[in-house]
């Protein structure tokens, strides 16, 4: 999965608690409710919003480590994306 579709699903996952909750609040009174379903619901969206944030902070590392390796190999890194480029050409080529 890639980490734009990481991130969609983390936000659409949070912008449906945000909804339920949301609705719960004007539609239903707060006796009427279990509270440990309302719990339930604000510690998922909190443990959502930290693994959200754990993906952001993983990926940008990813990017510092990819972009010193390649500032500081820059002429393996040009080798590397050829050879790549040249594996996906071959194996495009042969569908």
């Amino acid at each position: 999965m890639k980490k734009n579709q990481t991130t969609d699903n983390v936000e659409n996952v949070l912008s449906e608690i945000n909804t339920l909750l949301s609705a719960l609040d004007t539609q239903v009174h707060s006796s009427e409710l279990p509270e440990r379903v309302v719990q339930a619901l604000e510690t998922t969206k909190a443990r959502l919003v930290e693994i959200s944030a754990d993906v952001k902070n993983k990926a940008q590392q990813l990017a510092q480590s990819t972009d010193s390796y390649v500032r500081g190999r820059p002429w393996q890194a040009v080798g590397t994306a050829a050879a790549a480029g040249l594996l996906i050409g071959v194996l495009s080529a042969r569908r």
